[in-house]
């Protein structure tokens, strides 16, 4: 697409927001904004946007839903075309794996619900396979069943892909990942839909009561969470799990995924409860802060969205960080992520202990391994690789 560096702004984010919401009509297109769709140096900080958070299968259905598809340049039709097929045909190989996965789970007397992305596949979330990419399926089984899952799983091919000296507690929410060698994405096996402090917005025993039947193929089917769970689970995913609200970081494509829950369930969502859930644990701040996110870049509020000042100047911050994100910012996250497994909390939590002697023994083996990760170069590379 070009060797010229591609700057990404504020303008960029709600460009590529009216490009992709379904509230933009084709005659919301101005002449500006064609103009940067048509001239290499305007359209690259979209492009590259887009690219960062997977959503140029997206962006290209929308420009063709817009019917500005054909008045781009040449070269940029191209290269949206090559990744939206790309993207079409991973996700294709993915929902047949998962519904094998389903089948021989289903064949157990495993009962699973497919979360996130997994079930997006089969829910019509996204009108085209091609709108979202894949990073992994998650399924959430009861805790009792976890083993008999991955167990499975590994005897019919998969095999776990983590790197040396991964950590995985014996509490961690979900088992290690599996993928086959032709695999296109790993699959995930939970025994909690969420961890904690999320799973405080969000109980396991919340899901499976509410969960609802989702057709896999013909007569088969499994779960997925209701409406208004998806929703709830989306933003604690996003917002607390990956510290999203916390770090201030703008993750634009589960943004994007919260969107499409909002137009593909519309009055489905009880966003009375939605609400109720957060304000429980003291979080309506991230609650409005995300719906904000939502209303910005996407001109689709909710029943609970609030005139909140506070929460659209935390959104404005959240994309000037990312327009201004330097090296030294992005080095300090990954770093300080590693020093808050050495809290208290989290030393209990991985390593299943108690105590002033057992907390200080299981720092220790934590600092050994790091110790280890920083002799591998290959970790050394990828930890300051840009």
């Amino acid at each position: 697409m070009g060797a010229k560096p591609a700057k990404v702004t504020r303008q960029t984010f709600i460009e590529l927001g009216l490009l992709l919401s379904d509230n933009t009509k084709p005659t919301d297109i101005d002449h500006d904004l064609m103009i940067t769709l048509q001239t290499e140096e305007l359209y690259l900080p979209l492009i590259e946007l887009s690219n960062q958070f997977w959503l140029t299968g997206a962006l290209c259905y929308r420009l063709k839903k817009l019917k500005i598809f054909s008045q781009l340049p040449h070269i940029l039709q191209q290269y949206l075309n090559e990744v939206s097929t790309l993207y079409r045909q991973r996700n294709i190989d993915i929902k047949q794996e998962t519904t094998d996965i389903h089948q021989l789970l289903a064949d157990a007397n495993i009962e699973h619900i497919l979360l996130k992305g997994a079930a997006s596949l089969f829910n019509a979330t996204y009108p085209s396979p091609a709108m979202r990419y894949m990073c992994d399926v998650d399924i959430l089984v009861n805790p009792e069943q976890q083993q008999q899952a991955f167990s499975l799983l590994e005897q019919y091919g998969y095999q776990t892909d983590e790197a040396p000296y991964a950590l995985h507690s014996d509490n961690h929410h979900h088992a290690p990942s599996l993928c086959k060698p032709n695999s296109m994405c790993g699959i995930e096996i939970h025994r909690q839909g969420l961890k904690a402090p999320a799973s405080e917005v969000l109980s396991d025993t919340c899901m499976w009561q509410g969960a609802e039947p989702l057709v896999v193929r013909g007569e088969l089917t499994c779960w997925q969470l209701n409406p208004t769970d998806q929703a709830i689970h989306c933003i604690a995913h996003s917002e607390i799990s990956h510290f999203g609200y916390r770090q201030k970081h703008l993750d634009l494509r589960q943004f994007y995924h919260l969107y499409r829950l909002i137009c593909h369930y519309q009055q489905d969502i009880d966003w009375r409860r939605v609400e109720k859930h957060f304000q429980l644990v003291n979080q309506q701040g991230l609650l409005q802060a995300t719906l904000q996110g939502i209303a910005l870049l996407f001109n689709q509020l909710t029943p609970v969205t609030r005139d909140n000042s506070a929460a659209k100047q935390h959104i404005e911050q959240r994309i000037r960080i990312f327009c201004q994100d330097s090296k030294l910012r992005q080095k300090w996250l990954k770093l300080s992520r590693i020093l808050s497994g050495y809290g208290r909390e989290q030393i209990a939590f991985t390593y299943n202990v108690s105590g002033i002697l057992g907390i200080a023994k299981a720092r220790c083996r934590h600092l050994m391994r790091h110790v280890k990760l920083l002799l591998n170069s290959e970790y050394r590379h990828n930890f300051w690789a840009e």
